[in-house]
């Protein structure tokens, strides 16, 4: 069985793991909260395909990026 680069997805508190993942050509949620690298501005301005604040967001947030595909 192959994993598609379709179906990754990077999951980063880093506007260059945006890059990262644009590059390697995977989906990227990016975490913004109190404890991440990068403020929720500079992650907005690197444009992740979606930002969430807390890791319990993440079920919810696969399920809408996997829904938009």
């Amino acid at each position: 069985n192959e994993i598609k680069i379709s179906d990754c997805v990077y999951i980063a508190d880093r506007v260059g793991d945006v890059k990262v993942a644009r590059n390697a050509g995977t989906k990227m949620i990016a975490v913004s909260n109190e404890t991440a690298w990068e403020t929720e501005e500079r992650m907005k301005e690197a444009d992740p395909d979606i930002i969430i604040k807390d890791l319990s967001e993440l079920p919810a947030a696969l399920e809408k990026l996997f829904k938009q595909a």
